[in-house]
């Protein structure tokens, strides 16, 4: 757990806790669509993210299948799974997670 105190960044490193990577990775549902986009009946985005870099998102695509896309400039290796698509958006975010986990730099 992260310290509170004013010397917060001296008893983290004392701790092996680096400030520079994000406590944890998170995923934010992207918002409905308004309009006419947002009657149909496709799923909406989902970004995994640190809240300072996106690592991932899964998408719907218009047959009712999920893929994801990795990469960006969150320092893991660019991937789009389109061609290999999952039936559900869980999966998806199973596929992406690991595959972000995989690639992602930790001290």
């Amino acid at each position: 757990m992260l310290a509170k105190s004013p010397a917060h960044l001296t008893q983290n490193l004392e701790l092996g806790i680096d400030e520079t990577m994000s406590s944890r990775l998170r995923w934010k549902l992207q918002p409905q669509e308004k309009g006419l986009t947002g009657l149909s009946n496709m799923g909406r985005t989902s970004i995994l993210h640190d809240g300072a870099k996106i690592y991932a998102r899964v998408n719907p695509d218009r047959f009712g299948t999920w893929f994801w896309v990795a990469g960006w400039s969150s320092g893991v290796p660019h991937l789009n799974s389109y061609s290999n698509p999952v039936a559900t958006a869980g999966e998806a975010k199973e596929a992406a997670l690991a595959y972000v986990q995989q690639h992602i730099k930790t001290p």
